[in-house]
């Protein structure tokens, strides 16, 4: 649709064909010509179409790359209210949704520190007050990525160019080796006759 021209995206052209149907329900105007005339603007729209160097290459704001082909993904939020990124390159198909786990937080337990350190200073703890001691979260949520259509994309490699061997036969072909070798033979049995 982002390529189309502006005559086949407009609701005006639609109007104008359920005007002309209805014209043709009353008798008013021929069938055949409404058809014709439709066959006539296709092709001009087929036309404009095809000679237009415009490409469909979407860009999204607030998408990212897809980690196979390198193609856009779209952000897109479900009925769930879960963020989808989806690869644009038809051939990858290639799908994640951010999904958020909740994970209860736990009390770590620090190292109390020596009343000496090992220089010998003395060190001094001062504990806070109630009003002073900051509460952790019960609860943490973390965000992770979970793949909901693995990718399908398959990159085309390039042929390696294969290298002649220098040949060091001296213009020798394999016919001319056979024939010298038949010969050997023959003169070597000739001989074992003697």
């Amino acid at each position: 649709i982002r390529l189309a021209p502006d005559a086949l995206c407009s609701p005006v052209l639609t109007a104008k064909w359920e005007e002309r149907l209805g014209k043709i329900a009353e008798g008013e105007e021929e069938p055949q010509r409404f058809i014709d005339d439709i066959k006539e603007s296709t092709q001009k729209l087929v036309k404009k179409i095809s000679e237009s160097k415009e490409q469909y290459s979407p860009t999204f704001a607030d998408g990212k790359v897809c980690p196979y082909c390198s193609a856009g993904m779209q952000r897109v939020v479900d009925e769930f209210n879960e963020v989808h990124f989806i690869c644009q390159r038809l051939s990858c198909g290639y799908e994640e949704v951010l999904v958020k786990e909740v994970v209860k937080a736990t009390k770590t337990l620090q190292a109390t520190p020596a009343s000496y350190s090992a220089g010998g200073k003395r060190v001094v703890v001062v504990k806070k007050r109630e009003s002073e001691k900051v509460s952790l979260p019960k609860e943490v949520s973390t965000t992770k990525i979970k793949v909901v259509s693995p990718s399908r994309y398959i990159p085309q490699r390039e042929e390696p160019k294969r290298k002649e061997a220098p040949t060091d036969s001296g213009g020798t072909t394999l016919g001319e080796l056979l024939a010298a070798s038949e010969r050997r033979n023959r003169e070597r049995d000739r001989k074992k006759k003697r």
